[in-house]
């Protein structure tokens, strides 16, 4: 696609810097039409899942410097209702993670970008790109969906513009 061939032009490793600075993503910015994050904590403790809060204010500051307004980013499902008891203890080990993206979608959503939070449940190691998605709630048929089907979500949006300023539920 369009987006893959202008992000294999220009490549950015983010992936070792474990905290983002405006200062750092300000002149990686201009010259791209959207940002992608899939930025998030490997464990649910409350200094990983930082990376949710402080990356989020980053992008936000940056975007605004740079005059850019198109933002996706990984979220999480937890932040939807819960819907069960296995929901409701998902919350309680992940509280450290469902409150710092939440602050993370606060702070993006309050600085007037055209952002599109996707919020997966599970993510997989799977190879089928197929996924289901619902506006503002959890797809009902299903809580995983695999790395790929996220990232086909991802790209798909960013060149289509469908959810502008949603919330988006994926699953497989």
């Amino acid at each position: 696609s369009r987006v893959i061939e202008r992000c294999a032009a220009r490549p950015v490793d983010c992936s070792r810097r474990r905290r983002f600075s405006a200062e750092f993503l300000k002149p990686v910015f201009p010259g791209h039409d959207a940002v992608i994050s899939t930025l998030g904590p490997r464990k649910p403790s409350k200094s990983a899942c930082t990376i949710y809060s402080d990356s989020g204010a980053a992008i936000a500051e940056a975007m605004r410097a740079c005059g850019m307004k198109r933002v996706l980013i990984t979220s999480t499902a937890l932040l939807f209702p819960p819907e069960g008891l296995l929901d409701r203890a998902l919350r309680v080990i992940a509280k450290n993670t469902q409150q710092a993206a939440g602050l993370m979608e606060t702070r993006v959503a309050e600085a007037d970008l055209d952002y599109t939070f996707a919020r997966p449940g599970f993510l997989t190691n799977g190879e089928s790109a197929q996924f289901t998605k619902a506006a503002g709630a959890e797809p009902e048929d299903g809580k995983s969906i695999s790395r790929e089907a996220l990232a086909t979500f991802l790209v798909t949006e960013v060149e289509e513009d469908n959810h502008l300023r949603e919330v988006v539920g994926l699953a497989a």
